[in-house]
């Protein structure tokens, strides 16, 4: 039944009901009763509630959706005040006087049910009048609104969640902390809480770029989350929703201090599909956040990982322009030094020739000819630095068949010789694919590995594997047992020059990244948790078929 409907129906119910009250003759008022009867039926078939009431407000009619929607029966209601159906606040007497000359009157209000439970309502009433215009009672129509109002939120809050990220979006010059920092206020203030926090990923490690605790930033939080909760949302990568104390997740820190009841992580996915950061929402009060909540969150989400992944591409850019420069610098100092290193190098073995029995000079000859080795290794580098990928020597390869082939090269090495090499790939799966320069490939894999047994103790174990792809990406770790890096040095460690080794040139892991990310993959390296030693993680794009 349409409202128009509804309301033709209440007139005439109005009329009928006019009639039955101020009609005295015994014919008339039964055959109104009669037609009364047929109303009631018709009246009974709707899902709104109806009730009438007469001038001192009792009710005498109420249908049977009327008393379900408050939970009485009808027998309940009938004969009392309608002040039963409503929360006491709402509760102020209109003289019938008011109603006079009033045809319908509709609004919004506040219901409340047998149980106490108050819940939003739209009312159409309209008065019953006798034959002077006199109102001497009133038909009210009563429909529960509370999913209507709670899609309206809904909508109102995803409004405004898209509202708070147009605003983030279009205000140029905020850093990415500011971001998260203007994220979780936005989501404190849309889901009615007071803790949460905003995390990123990086190294292996969660890094928290955000914190509101007790409804307010701050700046200097440091969490140490539980390896059962990281596991949970990122390694994963779905929505965490739990009811337990939050101080047993988050040990050490100002979240401890207060009785957190409810969490909600949403991981931050990049387009490749990997986990790269966390929203966690949390509240005292123990609720269940909705699967609309949860969505509200995600928007939230996936705005951070686009700012990750712009931010990210603004180094790779910075990266690749700084590579090219120096790649056209290194291609002019190789050639302008080459040749002299060449003149030297005749000239040390013609003196080590003429003064071979002289060991005064053997000594000096010997410093010459490996510094010169030297150079000539920088010179090598300093190519390798600035040489690009050529698209023509992209193939579509086995990742097994080039880890494979950088090991057993790597096993003719010298270094090689006191080290044991432990290849692991995932049991079960098919051949993981990649389209890469496989000797450009071997080359990153030789290099890690002579890194590894430099940083390594003589007979110690290297583990190197290759991980289940994930989403877009398969994962390669070089793990050593050696004396791991300082952390003030590990933002470092692909600085072109820099070099925790006396006799390095600094450009090795320079030259590994440039290689990984001119193949649209990453490459990063942490500590291991526990020590000893270290931790190199590549992440290269799957290729899921032939290039042509």
């Amino acid at each position: 039944m349409t409202k128009k409907e509804l309301l033709n129906e209440l007139m005439t119910l109005r009329r009928r009901v006019a009639e039955l009250m101020t009609t005295p003759d015994f014919k008339n008022r039964k055959k109104t009763e009669r037609a009364l009867h047929l109303l009631r039926k018709a009246v009974e078939t709707i899902p709104i509630g109806l009730t009438i009431t007469n001038a001192e407000g009792k009710i005498i009619y109420t249908n049977s959706a009327e008393a379900k929607i408050h939970g009485y029966t009808v027998e309940e209601l009938i004969g009392n005040n309608t002040r039963i159906l409503a929360p006491p606040e709402t509760w102020h007497i209109i003289p019938m006087e008011k109603y006079k000359g009033l045809r319908t009157w509709r609004r919004e209000s506040l219901n409340i049910k047998k149980n106490g439970e108050v819940f939003p309502v739209y009312l159409i009433s309209v008065p019953v009048t006798d034959t002077k215009g006199n109102a001497i009672g009133i038909i009210t129509t009563c429909e529960d609104i509370s999913k209507r109002k709670q899609a309206e939120e809904k909508l109102l809050q995803r409004q405004e969640a898209l509202h708070s990220v147009y605003k983030l979006a279009t205000t140029l010059g905020s850093s990415f902390k500011t971001v998260c920092n203007e994220v979780i206020l936005s989501l404190s203030k849309l889901l009615l809480t007071s803790h949460g926090m905003v995390t990123r990923f990086d190294n292996g490690k969660i890094n928290i770029i955000s914190a509101l605790v007790n409804g307010e930033l701050n700046m200097d939080e440091i969490i140490h989350i539980k390896q059962t909760f990281k596991a949970s949302s990122h390694m994963k990568g779905e929505a965490f929703k739990c009811k337990m104390s939050a101080k047993y997740i988050f040990k050490h820190s100002l979240y401890a201090q207060y009785n957190l009841r409810s969490i909600a992580c949403v991981p931050v996915i990049d387009t490749s599909g990997n986990a790269v950061g966390s929203i966690v929402i949390m509240d005292p009060k123990e609720r269940e956040f909705s699967d609309d909540e949860i969505q509200l969150i995600r928007i939230f989400a996936r705005y951070i990982a686009f700012e990750i992944e712009r931010e990210a591409m603004e180094v790779k850019l910075l990266h690749a322009q700084k590579m090219e420069v120096i790649g056209n610098l290194a291609g002019g100092v190789a050639h302008e030094v080459r040749n002299p290193l060449n003149a030297i190098m005749i000239f040390t073995e013609t003196l080590s020739k003429d003064l071979a029995n002289n060991s005064k000079y053997k000594p000096l000859i010997f410093h010459i000819q490996s510094q010169v080795d030297r150079l000539s290794e920088l010179m090598k580098d300093l190519l390798n630095l600035g040489k690009p990928v050529e698209y023509s020597n992209l193939r579509r390869e086995s990742l097994n068949t080039i880890c494979l082939a950088s090991l057993d090269l790597w096993k003719h090495s010298q270094i090689s010789q006191s080290f044991s090499v432990q290849f692991i790939t995932p049991q079960g799966n098919s051949p993981v694919y990649v389209t890469a320069d496989s000797q450009r490939l071997q080359q990153v894999f030789i290099n890690l590995l002579d890194n590894a047994a430099k940083h390594s103790p003589d007979g110690s174990e290297i583990r190197f594997l290759i991980k289940r792809p994930r989403g877009k990406l398969c994962t390669i770790r070089i793990i050593d047992h050696g004396s791991g890096i300082p952390d003030h040095l590990l933002p470092r460690i692909f600085e072109p020059f820099f070099s925790t080794q006396r006799s390095g040139t600094g450009l090795g892991l320079s030259i590994v990244k440039h290689i990984i990310e001119t193949h649209g993959g990453s490459i990063e390296v942490f500590n291991n948790v526990p020590p000893p030693g270290c931790t190199v993680e590549i992440k290269l794009p799957v290729s899921k078929k032939k290039i042509s």
